[in-house]
């Protein structure tokens, strides 16, 4: 079993991991707005026979890419680290009341 001292590290670790996911998601966010804004300039500056170049494509995939990336941190990993960092509290609780 761990100690309260334990706990608390564990919640210190887990609040400095979720600022650098928010940051993360952050960057994720606007480098799949660049990518959007770059795939309607590229569609519409560089065609052949009126049609977009293929290199669209793979932007649109690379922005789908990283929207997704950044909803999952967001949805899943975020509200893990939440649960981690109440049941640390809750452990740290009920060694208190143990002693």
């Amino acid at each position: 079993m761990a100690s309260i001292g334990e706990y608390r590290n564990d919640i210190k670790r887990y609040r400095a991991l979720k600022e650098k996911i928010a940051y993360i998601i952050g960057e994720l966010n606007s480098g799949s707005e660049n990518a959007n804004k770059l795939s309607n300039e590229v569609a519409s500056s560089f065609k052949i026979n009126n049609i977009p170049a293929k290199v669209t494509g793979r932007i649109d995939i690379l922005n789908r890419s990283m929207a997704e990336t950044a909803n999952y941190l967001k949805d899943t990993i975020l509200p893990s680290l939440d649960r981690a960092i109440d049941d640390a509290h809750d452990d740290i609780e009920r060694l208190e009341e143990e002693d």
